[in-house]
This record gives structure tokens, sequence and C-alpha cells, in this order.
């Protein structure tokens, strides 16, 4: 068989041409304006078959090859629709197989005549091409191919002119054009039935993150010792933490990493929380290693193959302040003791959960995975998910360990789910971007009585600084004026080390800041002292003093800003020696030490709740 030559551009007959114009804006206008797509096929190959004269008439649609790589013996154009005697829905062939599969590949329309040019096909040919039956009577055949911008997405086929004589140029023509409008309603109804598909999922995504919520613990107020805090990167999350406080007053607290993203992360998140909120509930006396082995053994008999769980558990009793912790593949927990800004991370572990059975071993001597301890007064325990650790900056540098507990430390003033929200706002405001999900619990039995705050000396340390200086202010009650007072006085205190003690800034050169609440009496409210120490070569009294405002120069404002938003400061006598580096016999370290009274009765009360707590 052999294609007949293209059709010429414009019909013969104008009022031939015309009827078409006028077939051809009908179907478009029915071909993008359909919401049903049956109903727009049926109705469409019923009205092409009548004007053509055909005796039947069928649409072709591709499918996706969904990971087949070349030769490709599976069937990917199906038969989607016909209008005629013989129904050959369903019908699957190869691509760019057959007669219709090549029109389709090679976005060309292909017309024959069995009559008096091309050899009537076989029976076997028959069912190749159209999927007929075998004794169906082949007279004429016209295909053309649905394309739009490239993209091949079937074809239209019709079977046998009604008047005996093949299908003409007119006819090409026409069917062309129909399948043009064809493919673009096509490409409506998919990309309708996409969006579509993308609201059911978003609303899916929706309620299984409603769902996720409801399966953390309610917020506490800020006398509980224990809290935490969720924040996903996407609509459901990975991360977990909960709470579980049983009748005899201890606490158990546990924070958890699901290996993988998006849903199945999710689902194997919501069955490892219930698993361990119901565990944590029915053994009389677990310890934290027994409760995550149990966790263990029932993720090893349902989890998906390759995933798992890294998970922290502590149980905490108020009684004697006893803390005992176990560990599963899980960041580090970190004790943070804020009166020196000590962190201490606690590396005692065993592997992840749900890997295989008995692989996590409560009873391991040579890996023990629990430990028992007590926090430091005003000590923190701090459980994680690398989340935070992860978190990158704009040139794609990880926070780490490191670069976190500068902002643990700046947040450690404040108490409950104001410290916890806070953390996270900092992260965000010294500029590193998430990349996963975010997940904290912290364990504070009692309140510190002062904070200290470790930086380098950068000015990109100021952010920080402000934050931890706001959060001792918070915590004090202080007015909000006064607060920013404060905070502008340590603020260009610390510029003024960073640029004229280290000569611009140099990040392996410390700024450590101590703030001292003293205790109201009956006849002052009290006031908060802070320490400012460095490890520049150290300046005497004598020369530190404000200028003659009439000689001052631009920047020698410093001494005059920290006068008037303070009630006093002075020099103290040098540190000791930060590190221990070299001195050349110049004497280093400077401590300038800020006191700002509190008038306001509001300081007495915090302090004396403070000392009470």
């Amino acid at each position: 068989m052999s294609p007949r030559p293209a059709p010429s551009p414009m019909p013969d007959d104008s009022e031939q041409g015309l009827d078409h114009l006028g077939l051809i804006a009908e179907m478009m206008q029915e071909f993008t304006g359909s919401g049903n797509f049956e109903r727009m096929v049926h109705r469409g190959l019923a009205r092409v078959s009548r004007h053509l004269g055909a005796e039947g008439s069928s649409l072709f649609l591709t499918e996706p090859r969904r990971g087949i790589t070349a030769p490709d013996p599976t069937p990917d154009i199906v038969c989607y629709a016909c209008h005629g005697p013989v129904d050959h829905s369903g019908l699957r062939l190869a691509w760019g197989t057959g007669l219709i599969g090549r029109c389709i590949a090679r976005h060309q329309s292909q017309a024959v005549d069995y009559v008096h040019g091309d050899p009537p096909p076989t029976d076997e040919q028959i069912c190749l091409l159209l999927g007929g039956d075998p004794g169906l009577t082949l007279r004429s055949l016209l295909i053309a191919p649905l394309t739009l911008n490239g993209e091949a997405l079937g074809a239209v086929a019709l079977v046998n002119k009604g008047d005996g004589e093949p299908f003409s140029d007119a006819d090409e023509r026409l069917l062309i054009a129909l399948s043009s409008a064809a493919a673009l309603g096509i490409i409506n109804i998919r990309l309708a039935r996409q969006l579509a598909e993308q609201e059911r999922l978003r609303h899916e995504l929706e309620l299984a993150a409603d769902i996720q919520r409801g399966l953390l613990p309610a917020a506490r107020d800020d006398t509980f010792p224990l809290h935490g805090l969720n924040v996903p990167l996407s609509q459901v999350s990975g991360d977990f933490y909960d709470v579980v406080v049983l009748p005899d007053g201890r606490l158990w607290g546990t924070v958890a990493d699901v290996s993988g993203k998006g849903l199945n992360a999710a689902l194997l998140m919501a069955k490892t929380s219930s698993l361990f909120r119901c565990l944590a509930k029915d053994s009389p006396t677990p310890t934290p290693a027994a409760l995550l082995a149990r966790i263990s053994e029932e993720l090893c008999e349902t989890a998906s193959h390759g995933m798992f769980v890294t998970m922290a558990c502590l149980l905490y009793d108020p009684r004697d302040q006893s803390v005992v912790i176990a560990n599963a593949g899980h960041e580090p927990p970190l004790i943070h003791d804020p009166v020196g800004n000590s962190f201490t991370p606690l590396t005692v572990g065993g592997p992840p959960l749900g890997i295989l059975p008995g692989l996590f071993d409560p009873h391991d001597a040579q890996q023990p995975v629990q430990q028992r301890l007590t926090l430091p007064p005003g000590a923190s325990l701090i459980l994680l998910t690398d989340g935070l650790t992860e978190a990158a900056n704009s040139r794609g540098a990880m926070l780490g360990g490191d670069g976190l507990r500068p902002l643990l430390s700046a947040t450690a003033p404040l108490r409950g789910q104001d410290r916890l929200h806070a953390l996270f706002d900092l992260i965000g405001e010294a500029g590193w971007n998430r990349r996963d999900d975010m997940t904290v619990l912290t364990l504070t039995p009692s309140p510190a009585p002062c904070w200290r705050l470790d930086l380098p000396a950068v000015p990109a340390s100021l952010t920080i600084l402000r934050r931890f200086i706001h959060a001792c202010a918070s915590v004090l009650q202080a007015p909000v004026d006064w607060a920013d007072d404060l905070v502008l006085a340590v603020d260009e205190a610390a510029q003024n080390i960073i640029r004229h003690g280290y000569g611009g800034g140099d990040v392996q050169r410390p700024v450590w800041v101590e703030v001292l609440p003293q205790a109201a009496t009956t006849d002052a409210a009290g006031a908060v002292v802070v320490r400012l120490h460095d490890d520049a070569p150290t300046v005497s009294p004598a020369i530190l003093t404000p200028r003659e405002r009439a000689s001052l120069r631009p920047g020698g404002l410093g001494l005059h800003f920290i006068t008037a938003l303070t009630d006093a400061w002075e020099l103290e006598p040098p540190p000791v020696p930060h590190d221990d580096r070299p001195r050349a016999g110049v004497p280093h370290g400077n401590c300038l030490r800020l006191v700002k009274q509190r008038p306001a009765a509001s300081m007495r009360v915090a302090v004396q709740e403070t000392k009470k707590d």
C-alpha cells in the first residue's frame, strides 16, 4: 500500500469548504469546552463519520511508557473508542508498528484506497491495523494523527467511504483539522484531570498533616519540664516527638526520625509514634533501652524494606531528678549548662530501629545503649533531629553542631514553647535555610540562675547576641523599651570589641557574654549585670573614657551610647585567658561590666519566682 500525495491546501468547492469550516468550528467549541471526555469522543466520532460518509471510525490514544527501554515489546497505543459496526475498543498496538502505529510515530496522515490502487489487506493485516474480525471488507482507510506541539497523542481512523469511493483530499484536510481540535481538547481534559488529581492529593496531604499534628502532645505551661516542637519541611513529616506522663509522676520523652521522605515516611512515623505511646503506658517498669528494643521488634515485622527509624528516648523521675536515656542511631543528645555555657554530648547508643530482629540489644555490654545521669541545676537535656544541624546557608554550607550551639545558648534563658519557637526563628534570622523536618525536645527541671553565651568575634554573631539579651530580658519580665536599651548597649559594646579590640573580626577569637540578674530587695527592684569578655590586648581603664562631645568624630559615640543606656559601666580586672596561645609578653583579656537597674516592681517578682523555682 502506498500513501497518496499530500492534499492540496484549498478545497475545490467553496460551498463544501464553508460546510467543513462550520463543522470544524462546532467541533472545536465542543472539544475545548466539554468536561465529559467519554461523551465528547463518542459524539465527535459519530458526527465525523456522518459528515464524511464513513461506515466506522476509531480513536487511538498513546499511553506513557513506564520504565521500558527499547526495544519495546509492550503495546503503548490503545483504541479508546469506536463508532460503527465493529467495536475494537481496548485493542493495543505496539509503538511504530502497523499503519496506525506508523502514522502516529511519524506525525503524518495516511489515506489508503483498496479498491483502485492498493492490494486488499489480508485478515491478519486487518486485525493488526484496526482490530476488526477476519472477513471484514476494507475498501478505503483514512488516518490523521493527533499531534500538539510535537507531542504524539494518538490518531483518528475512518473506515470505508459509504459511496464505495476512496476518501478525497478534502476529507483528509477536514480530518486533519478536526484532529488538531481534538488534540487540543484531549490536552485540556488531561490538564483538568491532573489538576483534579493534584487537588485530591493536596487534600489528602492536609488530612494526613492534621492526623500527624493530632499525634503530637499538647503544649504545656512553662512550669512543665518537658517541651517539644516539630516543624515539617512539607505538609507531612517523618519526625516526631512525644511526652507520656505516668501515674507515679515519671515522664517519658522521645524524639525520632524516620528514614526517607513523603507519605511512606509519614506512615512509618505514625506507626512508631503509636507503638511508643502504647508500650510506654503498658509496661509497668520498663527502661528506655527495653522500650526501644520492643519497638524495633514490632517494626521489623511490617516495616518496608530499607526503611528504619532513629530514636532517642528518656525517662525522667522528678522525685530524685534522675534521667535514664537510650539512643538508637539518633543524633547524640546534648546536656547544656547555661551557667558556664558548656555542652556535653551523650554518645552512648546503638543501631537504628527496624533494620533486623535482635539488632538493637538493650543488654549489649560491648556497646551500651543506655545511661543514667542527673542534670546540674538549671541545665537542659536537648534531643533533636538532624534537620537542625543540616540547615544550610546560601553557599550550601551546613549549620552543623558547632554552629547550632550558639543558637541553643542564645535562646536558653527562655522557657517552654517560647524557647523552642525562638530557636527555630533564630535559625532563619541567622541565614540558615531548612532542608529537612526539624524537631527538638528539651528537658529543663529547673531554671538557671544566670546565663552565658560564647560567640566568634564576627559581625554575623551580633544577631545571635541581640536575641540572647532579648531572651534574658523576656524571662525577667522586663518592659520592651528597657530591654531595647539594654540590647543597644550590649550590641554597641560587642561591636567595639570586634572592630577595635580584634581589629575587624577574626572567627578564631572569642567573645563571651554573661547575664547575671541581681536579687531584689525591699529598697530596690534589683539590677541586671552584663559582663562582656574578650581575649584582645588589655585596655587601660584610664584611656577608656568618652570623648568630649565637641571633639567627636563620626563613629565616636559608642561610650556615650553605653553611658546613656545603662546605669553604670566599668572595666573589671582581666579574666583568665581564654586559650593558651602565646601573648609575646602583651597582657590580654578584658571584661566590660554593664549594670542596668530595673525600676519596675515586676523585676522583683521575676527574680523571686526564679529563686523559688
